[in-house]
């Protein structure tokens, strides 16, 4: 898989159990116990998904979900929420900062996070596969009017486009950049 997630969360068992169900499952896992040092890392690190619990000592999770807001560098990394208030009030506060998904601690299951885990990986792999906006591309097509058809395809995707009909033009192409 390759993805790195983030564990944001005080609690060293909650921590441990966390850490161990991604791992198992084949994620990259850095886990720390601060808020700030939390938001440090997402902007150094820039993990695929973040699991932040609320309270934390020096940034709660609502000030790390109010920075990530505000940074578009990180604004785009989501976040699910692990917290023990299951108040209806934080949880529109969180969802309102862009929380994915929100769980209360007292009535998770590590196998539902996991799963919530995975759909927004997934979608979020699936956004950003879609995006062919600013590409190159180096196509390889003898037949002039497939060419044709992919490349009005590619251009209307705003891409770059450039056209090969043989092997070795595309390798001659490729050479000069």
């Amino acid at each position: 898989m390759g993805e790195r997630i983030l564990i944001i969360e005080d609690d060293p068992t909650l921590g441990d159990i966390l850490r161990e169900k991604f791992s198992s499952a084949g994620y990259a896992v850095d886990i720390v116990t601060d808020g700030a040092i939390g938001l440090e890392n997402m902007r150094k690190k820039k993990p695929d998904l973040v699991i932040l619990d609320i309270m934390l000592p020096t940034l709660n999770g609502y000030e790390v979900l109010e920075a990530r807001k505000k940074d578009p560098d990180i604004s785009s990394i989501p976040v699910i929420i692990v917290s023990n208030s299951g108040q209806p009030v934080e949880i529109s506060r969180a969802i309102a900062l862009n929380a994915q998904d929100y769980f209360v601690k007292a009535q998770f299951n590590p196998d539902e996070i996991l799963e919530k885990a995975r759909a927004q990986l997934s979608k979020r792999a699936s956004k950003n596969a879609a995006s062919l906006l600013g590409k190159k591309i180096l196509m390889v097509e003898d037949d002039k009017f497939l060419a044709d058809v992919l490349a009005k395809q590619f251009s209307s995707e705003q891409c770059t486009v450039s056209h090969a009909m043989t092997g070795d033009e595309a390798l001659a192409a490729g050479a000069e950049r």
